[in-house]
C-alpha cells in the first residue's frame, strides 16, 4: 500500500510538468473580452511599469537613497583638487640660412634685388605637438619629478586616482597639454594643494623654454659647422686660384696691368714723338747736304731704330708675340683677378656668418614667449556636487527600476505550475549536489589515511 501511495503521488507531480507545456492558455470569452480590453501599442508595458513600480514603490526609495547617500558619503570623503594653468606661444622658428650674400661688386639688377626683397627670412611654423612630446616623455617627467619629490610622496597633494604608482607615473597623470595650430600651448596641472599645481606648470614652462633653446643652440651649431666645412673648402680653393694667378704674374711679368698699358702707350708716343723731331733735322739738313752726308745717315739710322722700338712695343706686349694674343691673355688675366677677388669676398663672408653663429650659441633666445603663468586657483576645480550626487541617485534609480521589472516577472512566472515544478527540481537537485560536496570534504582525511595504509 505504501509502495502505491508514493508510486500515485510521483505520478500526480510530473503530471503539472509533462501536460503544462502542451496544454494551451485558455482563451478568453467574448463576454471577459468585452469586460476587460487590453491596451494596444506601447501604453500596456507602460502601464505594467507604473504599477509594478506602484506597488514596490519602497524598492525605488531604497534603492535611490542608497545612491545619493553613497554620493554624500563620497562627495564628503573626496578632497578638493585644484588647477593651474599657464598659457605660452611658441613663435615662428627661422630656417637655417645655408646661403649667404656676398657682395662681389657686380652688377645687379633690379629685378634680382627686388626678389630678394620681396621674399624676406623664411619661417618655419610652430610645431605644437614636438613640444608636447617632450613635455610628456620621461626624461622630463623625471626631472620634474625629482625636484617636487616630497610633494608628489605626499598622499595629501595628490589625487586619490593616483595613490601607489610611482612619481613619474603620477605627474604624467596629473599634467595636460593642450595645443592649438597658432602654435599657443595650454599647460594645466591638478593637485590638491594649489601652490603645488601652480609651482608645477610654471615648472613644466621653464622646461619647455630650456628645450626650445636646446634645439635652437643645436640647430645654430649644426649651421656653424657647415660653414666651417665650407670656410675650409673655400680657403682651399683660394689658395689654388692665387697660386694660379702668382704663375701668371710670373710668367708674363705682369704687375699691374692697366699701369704697365699706360706705360706702354706713352713710350709709343714719346718714340713717335722723336721720330717727328728727327724728320724735320733730317730735311732741314739735306737742304745743305746730301744723302751720303755722315750726319744725314747718323739721323736715318736713329729714325730707323725708332721705328723698330715702336713695332717691338705693338707686336711684343706683355711678353706677348702678337696683338691677336693679347686678348687672349687680357680675358685670362681678368678671370683670374675676379674669381680671387669672389672667393675673399666669400671667404669673408663665411667667417663673418660663423662668428655670428657662435655667438648666438652661446646666447640662444628660444622660441617661446610665455603669456600667461601659472597662479594658485582661489577656487577649487572639483569634486563636482552635480556629479558625485546626481550619478549615483541615477544608478540607483536604474537598478530599482532593473530589479523591479525583474520581481514583476519573477512574480508571475511563478504562478505557472510547469516553472513552479522545475524550480523544485533544481532546488532539491542544488541541495543533492551540495550535501555531496560537502561530506567530500568533510571526509577527504579518512579517504587520504585509507589510500595511505
Amino acid at each position: 500500500m505504501a509502495t502505491g501511495s508514493a508510486t500515485a503521488t510521483e505520478s500526480q507531480r510530473a503530471q503539472p510538468c509533462a501536460q503544462s507545456p502542451a496544454s494551451p492558455p485558455p482563451r478568453p470569452t467574448p463576454d471577459s473580452a468585452e469586460k476587460l480590453v487590453a491596451p494596444i501599442g506601447w501604453q500596456a508595458p507602460l502601464l505594467d511599469l507604473l504599477a509594478a513600480t506602484a506597488r514596490r514603490a519602497w524598492l525605488l526609495f531604497l534603492c535611490l537613497f542608497a545612491g545619493i547617500g553613497f554620493g554624500l558619503y563620497k562627495f564628503s570623503t573626496t578632497k578638493p583638487f585644484y588647477v593651474s594653468s599657464a598659457v605660452a606661444l611658441l613663435l615662428p622658428r627661422e630656417k637655417p640660412t645655408l646661403d649667404v650674400s656676398v657682395n662681389t661688386s657686380s652688377i645687379e639688377t633690379g629685378m634680382d634685388s627686388a626678389k630678394r626683397e620681396s621674399s624676406g627670412p623664411l619661417m618655419l611654423p610652430p610645431n605644437t605637438d614636438l613640444y608636447t612630446t617632450i613635455l610628456q616623455s620621461r626624461p622630463v617627467l623625471h626631472a620634474v619629478a625629482t625636484k617636487f619629490a616630497a610633494e608628489l610622496s605626499n598622499d595629501e597633494y595628490v589625487a586619490p586616482s593616483n595613490h601607489g604608482d610611482d612619481s613619474v607615473r603620477r605627474l604624467r597623470r596629473m599634467l595636460k597639454i593642450h595645443g592649438t595650430d597658432e602654435g599657443m600651448i595650454t599647460i594645466e596641472v591638478t593637485a590638491n594643494n594649489r601652490e603645488l599645481a601652480a609651482a608645477m606648470a610654471n615648472e613644466f614652462v621653464v622646461e619647455m623654454e630650456r628645450a626650445s633653446k636646446t634645439i635652437e643652440r643645436q640647430l645654430i651649431l649644426q649651421q656653424s659647422g657647415f660653414l666651417t666645412k665650407t670656410e675650409h673648402q673655400v680657403t682651399s680653393e683660394l689658395a689654388a686660384d692665387e697660386e694660379e694667378l702668382g704663375e701668371f704674374y710670373a710668367r708674363h711679368g705682369v704687375i699691374d696691368m692697366a699701369t704697365q698699358a699706360s706705360d706702354i702707350l706713352r713710350m709709343q708716343r714719346e718714340q713717335k714723338q722723336s721720330m717727328f723731331v728727327l724728320e724735320q733735322e733730317i730735311m732741314t739738313r739735306l737742304g745743305s747736304f746730301t744723302e751720303e752726308d755722315d750726319g744725314v745717315r747718323v739721323m736715318r739710322q736713329r729714325l730707323k731704330a725708332h721705328r723698330d722700338r715702336i713695332e717691338q712695343l705693338n707686336n711684343s706686349y706683355l711678353n706677348v708675340t702678337s696683338k691677336e694674343d693679347f686678348g687672349k691673355v687680357r680675358l685670362e688675366y681678368d678671370s683670374l683677378r675676379e674669381r680671387v677677388r669672389y672667393k675673399r669676398d666669400l671667404l669673408a663672408t663665411i667667417a663673418t656668418q660663423r662668428a655670428v653663429f657662435q655667438i648666438r650659441a652661446q646666447q640662444p633666445a628660444g622660441s617661446v614667449a610665455v603669456l600667461k603663468t601659472a597662479s594658485p586657483a582661489t577656487r577649487p576645480a572639483g569634486p563636482s556636487r552635480k556629479l558625485t550626487l546626481g550619478l549615483p541617485g541615477l544608478i540607483g534609480l536604474l537598478t530599482a527600476l532593473v530589479l523591479i521589472c525583474v520581481l514583476e516577472q519573477w512574480s508571475r512566472s511563478a504562478r505557472n505550475p510547469y516553472i513552479v515544478c522545475r524550480m523544485g527540481e533544481l532546488r532539491s537537485g542544488f541541495m543533492v549536489r551540495w550535501m555531496h560536496t560537502w561530506l567530500r570534504m568533510l571526509t577527504w582525511p579518512l579517504r587520504l589515511l585509507l589510500w595511505r595504509r
